[in-house]
């Protein structure tokens, strides 16, 4: 019985070229944990304080935009879980929903590509909940769940790819479920899928059997996109509604005029713009920006490496297939930018760049997987070629594994900075809100039932003012929109108590159009705040 035992651990071992022993269960226990803790050292702040943006501030019961946004599935979703257990925007809830959802993405991950290291468990994983548009998401926390939700579907329609027979079936359920709550993270699939062909190109299948591999990967996507469609124009019909023209959601894959190849070309350059500047929140610090080039090129040096290494694999019996794969990579990883051409990018949109950091680790493991010959237990005392190549891909990983470890800590740190900002911004808005009201009601022939028309945008000179302007923490919803008419008649409501008998929106705009409200000049100056016709006009610019 003792003997049995002991066979049973044998087997279950599987020993790799790090040094480490590997069990099956250590995978999730180095990715998932490590995770969950790195997510609350980045995260915490936001879910335990109150802190708001110009949306968020207005969804405390909802979850944002649903079939009018193209998300029909979102709309479904959001309103059976409030049914059943509510929509409010509890913080400290939500973001540990959504960072459990975040952190089971990253472990799917990892049992993708059959990671093995536990280095590279802990510190990819790290990284993905730390990355920007993990941070931006949570900016958004009233839908941070429902996006998360999306996130993990995105993934685990690969994974059942992968590991079952006729799981393309249920990935194509998945993804489109995805799509269906946040189309953006269609890149995020796709993506996966280019990583494991590139790293099929290397491994001795041939060229049959890749391609067949991609026009299956090709034919989920292209279905996913179809019944996506499908389902949206069946939603709209029974609702009666029509998509909103925000963001170009009604004109989703127009190119407005320009070539396809134009928008091909700048989606492969703004891949590329990382180099120079930041794109989208992702290299806002010069360690982050230093990193991303470095990547690349290690990423660059590894394909080099493994071209010659594995010329046989590469170019024979795969006829060189992986270029095509390779060529591909920028596109597919920046292709929300490419399906969403003409609108404005978020920062939680591009969470398929995370997969740049990942395809070096993918190319790290090649050969470590069982498909061909472990590197541990040889000797690698003589100068051999084949030893100098193995001693050179543990150093690569070495400098791969720092350069993880000190992005995540700054993504960690851009995170926390986010979040201190916009809090900032917060106090100083709700402090500015509450004179303007103090104001208002010192005025001459005030009367609480009166109605309140809080008019255009605020360009008050003095305000606003303080040190987080100048910052680099720069993501989407990290902003100053909160100040303007959208957003702050909810401030009033939510973060002062006011029940206000606010004038409509439309009725506000109508009442700015007239020349004697145009003639008045803006706060905080004398004659800003006056009462006409039983109403309280507070006039902050000529325009909304």
């Amino acid at each position: 019985m003792e003997t049995a035992l002991k066979e049973s651990k044998t087997v279950s071992k599987d020993k790799r070229s790090d040094g480490a022993t590997f069990y099956t269960e250590d995978q999730f226990k180095w990715s998932f944990i490590p995770a969950i803790l790195f997510g609350l050292f980045s995260h915490l702040y936001v879910f335990t304080n109150m802190i708001n943006n110009h949306d968020n501030i207005v969804m405390k019961n909802g979850y944002g935009g649903g079939i009018r946004s193209g998300r029909w599935f979102l709309s479904i979703l959001g309103d059976f879980i409030g049914y059943v257990w509510g929509n409010y925007n509890v913080y400290l809830f939500i973001g540990m929903a959504a960072l459990v959802l975040l952190a089971f993405s990253s472990y799917l991950i990892l049992k993708i590509f059959d990671i093995r290291s536990r280095r590279f468990c802990l510190l990819f994983s790290a990284l993905f909940v730390s990355f920007p548009a993990a941070a931006n998401m949570f900016l958004y926390m009233f839908t941070a769940f429902y996006y998360a939700v999306a996130i993990a579907l995105a993934v685990a329609s690969v994974y059942c790819v992968e590991r079952y027979k006729y799981g393309w079936m249920l990935a194509v359920l998945l993804a489109t479920l995805s799509m269906g709550i946040y189309q953006a993270y269609i890149g995020m699939t796709m993506s996966l899928y280019l990583v494991l062909l590139i790293k099929e190109g290397f491994q001795p299948v041939g060229f049959k059997v890749i391609f067949k591999k991609a026009l299956r990967y090709l034919g989920i996507i292209l279905v996913t996109a179809l019944l996506y469609v499908l389902c949206l124009k069946l939603s709209l019909s029974v609702t009666g509604l029509e998509l909103y023209d925000y963001q170009g959601i009604d004109s989703m894959g127009a190119f407005h005029g320009r070539s396809t190849f134009a928008v091909l070309w700048e989606t492969y350059r703004l891949f590329f713009a990382f180099f120079s500047g930041d794109y989208c929140g992702l290299c806002l610090t010069r360690v982050t920006r230093f990193s991303l080039v470095f990547v690349c090129l290690t990423s660059v040096v590894l394909l080099l490496f493994f071209i010659q290494h594995k010329r046989e694999n590469f170019f024979v019996k795969n006829k060189g297939i992986g270029l095509l794969f390779i060529l591909l990579f920028p596109l597919v990883i920046n292709s929300v930018y490419f399906m969403s051409y003409g609108s404005y990018m978020h920062t939680m949109m591009i969470y398929s760049f995370v997969f740049v950091y990942l395809l070096p680790i993918v190319l790290l493991s090649v050969g470590e997987d069982g498909k061909d010959k472990p590197l541990e237990g040889e000797d690698f005392s003589s100068d051999t070629k084949e030893n100098v190549d193995i001693k050179g891909r543990r150093y690569a990983k070495k400098i791969m594994a720092m350069i993880l470890i000190v992005v995540s800590l700054n993504y960690a740190y851009q995170s926390n900075g986010n979040y201190v900002s916009l809090h900032a911004k917060n106090i100083q808005l709700e402090h500015y809100l509450s004179s303007i009201i103090t104001a208002a009601k010192s005025v001459e022939g005030f009367e609480p039932d009166l109605k309140w028309a809080i008019l255009g945008k605020i360009e008050d000179p003095m305000f606003p003012g303080n040190y987080w302007m100048d910052s680099p923490f720069k993501y989407y919803g990290n902003t100053y929109y909160m100040h303007q008419s959208y957003s702050y008649c909810h401030f009033i409501y939510e973060l002062l108590g006011y029940n206000l008998n606010m004038m409509k929106y439309a009725e506000r705009e109508a009442l700015l159009e007239q020349k004697e409200i145009q003639d008045m000049p803006n706060y905080p100056a004398d004659g800003s705040i006056q009462i006409r016709d039983g109403v309280v006009i507070i006039k902050m610019s000529n325009s909304f």
